[in-house]
């Protein structure tokens, strides 16, 4: 479709496109005459989401955070449960008035609540004194079923206290900013500012909670994890205390460490007694040897053992209380003074000792010539030496065997105490780690509290000015869509109408050369010079006719042509005695022979006409010239012979005359379809005619008639001829050369 096609279409159904969008705008018009006029309020809180201030320092932009934490909170607006507490709150504040409050709602709209409720209800659900009883007996009552009149009304369509009235606020972020604004709409003033700060006050307490809400269950869960694992770590510490307290450990390490040195010590002062011991016992050895009988027998005495036996005893508990050992650590600074006078009584003993011996034996030589006195002297020098020795030596094996049975003590309690400082390290290191994600939480928690303390910056205000009406609008957009509606349905019709409307259609659909086109006569066709469109077509038909004798050199008098149709009601009649009579002004003669159903002409009489009967003999006719049986003339005296067919779809032919025809015209209408049916046909009937049959459309509209005789002779304004001329982009198409 090109676009001087598609100004067409629009010009030639332009009383449809101009009553429908005219129809529809009255209409809109007519059903908003009594439109009720509404109050718009609106309010802006700041959020702080974005670009709020927290404990840890300012948030971090993050713009899918962000948009998400926006979602969320818008989301919590336009909840039903939301909505839902905002109508029964509305419901509850009017009911616990007992006369019309320009804060909460107008007198007219007073009066008209007083009849929602039966009096009863009102009683059995107000409480004067507590709104917020009132609040819980109106939530109580419609959540009893799910028919008494709260539930009702909820769920209706009312104007001011269903859910679907509060839904219809309109909440939006501003922009990229931390500001959401809402804006309400209703019909009394009153309620449109106080169902707007209900809204604010439920929408942000329930997001308030639900943030909250969230951080108090990490919180108390690490509370309750905190206090299980101080539990563990007490329990723990307590079994410890208790074991060290059981196996008298102070610290273990340190005992074992002080244990290991003194053992390490003990064992040097055994190997350092046992070499003074082999000495002296050298010496002592040496020296009896060297004595006589005489002076072993004196040395021997029973004083001299006696002295001996004392100083044994004396070392003996001189070296007891020396060696130190745990036992004996406390009583060594006790016994301090007792070690220095047994050690003076010790030298004592010594010295009496060493008297005894010079006493008991005043010879100055040996029996070898050796002083005798310098012999006793290191005897009684080795017997002491001999004496101390054993006697720490018998001491310190003792504690040896003391040492073996604390390491035996010792040695698992260490394993257990590992265990037990093991279980306290696990328990200490988990207490540790749940106490750090509870400082964590709960300092997440009171970011939460302060990014959830939503402020309100430009409260709900009373509206004085009525919402622009959108009356104006709806007309102009009712007329507007109508027009386009109708445009698209005339276009999509266009474009869906498969008919033989186009001249080159028929030709592509029928498979035929086209011989011409005849429009549809329009009665009193305004600005159309119809007589000379007519009288040009069946030129261009007559023309092509002599063109077709021309070419096919048929010899003799007269030509036969065919006019035929598939269907009825083509046209074929009209068109034949049109052609004939434009030969007739040409000077030919021209014999019309038509079916006998065709013999009322509503176009005038013709002069030669001759009619058929459709019968047995007609189908069974071998020439032309058989027609003429019964008039006056004959074939020859003709120049063109017209033979009307009956329509091929409904009536035999005769094939044996068709045989023996010059020409056939297929006459369609444009305004049909053409189906397999007609397909078969003409392929049946071309079959049979030497020459192929050509196709004469007929009622096509005259605009598509310029494509057969050019530029359509009828009157146009100079507008109509510019905008043509420009929808065909033909700007200089008026100069001449």
């Amino acid at each position: 479709m090109t676009l001087v096609d598609f100004i067409r279409l629009i010009v030639n159904n332009l009383r449809v496109l101009m009553a429908v969008p005219i129809v529809l705008a009255v209409t809109v018009f007519y059903l908003t005459r009594n439109e009720v006029k509404s109050y718009t309020s609106n309010t802006t809180i700041y959020t702080g989401l974005a670009s709020g201030y927290t404990i840890e320092g300012s948030n971090k932009a993050d713009f899918f955070n962000t948009a998400m934490a926006f979602d969320n909170l818008l989301n919590i607006t336009k909840a039903r449960e939301t909505q839902e507490m905002v109508a029964i709150k509305l419901i509850a504040r009017h009911l616990t008035l007992n006369k019309p409050d320009i804060r909460y709602i107008s007198p007219a709209s007073f009066d008209e609540f007083q009849t929602l409720f039966s009096p009863q209800l009102r009683e059995k659900l107000r409480d004067t004194d507590s709104y917020e009883r009132t609040v819980d007996n109106i939530i109580a009552f419609k959540e009893s079923s799910d028919t008494n009149d709260i539930f009702n009304l909820l769920n209706s369509a009312h104007k001011y206290y269903s859910i679907s009235a509060i839904a219809k606020t309109k909440i939006r972020r501003e922009g990229n900013s931390d500001l959401i604004s809402a804006e309400y709409s209703s019909e009394d003033q009153s309620i449109c500012k106080y169902t707007l700060e209900l809204l604010t006050e439920v929408f942000i307490n329930k997001y308030k909670r639900i943030r909250e809400d969230q951080t108090s269950t990490v919180v108390n869960y690490f509370v309750e994890r905190l206090d299980e694992a101080f539990k563990r770590l007490s329990n723990a510490e307590d079994a410890l205390l208790e074991f060290r307290t059981k196996n008298s450990i102070i610290n273990y390490y340190e005992q074992t460490r002080f244990i290991s040195s003194e053992k390490e010590k003990l064992d040097k002062d055994v190997n350092d007694e046992k070499i003074t011991l082999a000495a002296a016992q050298a010496s002592m050895n040496s020296v009896n040897k060297k004595l006589g009988s005489r002076e072993k027998v004196i040395l021997n005495s029973q004083a001299v053992m006696q002295k001996r036996h004392e100083l044994v005893d004396i070392s003996s508990d001189i070296a007891l209380r020396e060696i130190e050992h745990p036992d004996t650590i406390p009583n060594l600074y006790k016994t301090t003074g007792e070690v220095s006078r047994l050690k003076k009584q010790a030298n004592s003993l010594k010295g009496e000792l060493q008297q005894l011996v010079d006493n008991l034996y005043n010879a100055n030589n040996s029996a070898v010539g050796l002083p005798l006195k310098d012999l006793l002297n290191r005897w009684v020098n080795s017997a002491i030496i001999i004496d101390e020795s054993q006697a720490k030596l018998e001491v310190l094996q003792q504690r040896q065997a003391d040492f073996a049975k604390i390491y035996k003590t010792m040695a698992p309690l260490g394993a257990e105490i590992k265990k037990i400082e093991r279980e306290i390290d696990v328990s200490e290191q988990e207490y540790l780690a749940l106490l750090t994600s509870l400082n964590q939480s709960k300092l997440k928690q009171q970011n939460v509290e302060l990014s959830s303390d939503l402020k309100v910056i430009d409260a709900p205000f009373y509206p004085t000015k009525t919402k622009a009406s959108a009356r104006i609008i709806m007309v102009i957009v009712s007329g507007f869509g109508g027009f386009v509606f109708t445009l698209g349905i005339i276009v999509a019709v266009e474009f869906l109408d498969s008919t033989l409307k186009y001249p080159s259609r028929a030709e592509e659909q029928t498979g035929l050369t086209l011989a011409g086109a005849f429009p549809k006569l329009i009665a009193g066709a305004r600005k159309v010079d119809i007589n000379y469109i007519n009288k040009r077509l069946i030129q261009q038909i007559v023309q092509n006719l002599k063109l077709d004798v021309k070419s096919t050199d048929a010899t003799g008098r007269p030509y036969y042509v065919v006019f035929f149709s598939n269907r009825k009601g083509e046209g074929k009649t009209l068109l034949l005695q049109m052609v004939a009579k434009m030969l007739e002004k040409q000077r030919y003669t021209v014999a019309r022979i038509v079916p006998a159903y065709e013999n009322d002409y509503p176009f005038g009489t013709f002069q030669h006409n001759i009619t058929y009967t459709i019968d047995n003999d007609f189908y069974e006719l071998n020439a032309v010239d058989q027609l003429f049986g019964q008039t006056e003339c004959e074939a020859s005296d003709f120049d063109f012979v017209f033979i009307e067919m009956p329509p091929l779809l409904h009536y035999q032919y005769p094939i044996k005359m068709l045989e023996n025809i010059h020409l056939s015209y297929l006459v369609i209408r444009s305004n049909r379809k053409w189906n397999k049916a007609d397909d078969t046909t003409l392929a049946t009937y071309r079959e049979i005619v030497s020459q192929q049959p050509q196709v004469i459309i007929n009622g096509v509209k005259i605009e598509t008639l310029e494509s057969i005789i050019g530029e359509i002779p009828k009157k146009r304004s100079w507008l109509r001829r510019t905008v043509k001329r420009w929808a065909k982009f033909e700007f200089r198409s008026r100069k001449n050369f």
